[in-house]
């Protein structure tokens, strides 16, 4: 348990930015400060970290949790052929946020948003391409949340390219 204090009677918010750290109770007043959180159980042999964002009015404060690995469990995957993680989450705040994503594909590659609300910056369209054994560095907005319900939402960009493919995944604050 974790106590979000604020000041007056303002409304507390709280995010996490990794998929394992679960929120169970996301927002309150400040009467009641009690923020509760879980996490998933960690199977692989290398420890892990990530980020509770508490939000009050204009003030933001963060806790960092760190997971120690099960060292009876897996070994986390090598990289794929575009020379990332095979496992690249992104945890987006409800406001929209901005990332910087390198890749140092071994083949020719296209990268696809799948979803109206994350973009390549400074590109038209929502497909970008590269070649094979050429670093590249690109920018990816996640816009705003704008749904109208308190769900969080998913989204991902799909990299192909040599027969293979992966997802890099999304997943941001309701607003």
């Amino acid at each position: 348990m974790f106590y979000a204090v604020t000041s007056g009677n303002e409304v507390w918010t709280a995010t996490s930015d990794v998929y394992w750290i679960k929120i169970t109770k996301s927002e309150g007043q400040a009467s009641n400060p009690s923020l509760t959180f879980k996490m998933e159980k960690n199977s692989m042999t290398t420890s892990r970290k990530g980020t509770i964002t508490i939000k009050a009015g204009s003030a933001t404060a963060t806790c960092t949790v760190y997971q120690l690995g099960d060292r009876n469990g897996k070994e986390p995957e090598k990289t794929s052929v575009f020379g990332i993680s095979k496992h690249l989450t992104y945890g987006v705040f409800s406001y929209g946020q901005k990332f910087t994503i390198t890749i140092t594909p071994t083949v020719d590659w296209k990268a696809t948003s799948n979803n109206y609300f994350i973009k390549f910056a400074g590109v038209n369209g929502s497909e970008i391409s590269g070649k094979a054994n050429v670093k590249r560095t690109f920018e990816v907005e996640v816009l705003p949340n704008d749904s109208s319900s308190k769900d969080r939402r998913v989204g991902t960009i799909y990299l192909s390219g040599g027969g293979e493919g992966q997802f890099i995944t999304f997943t941001q604050a309701p607003r």
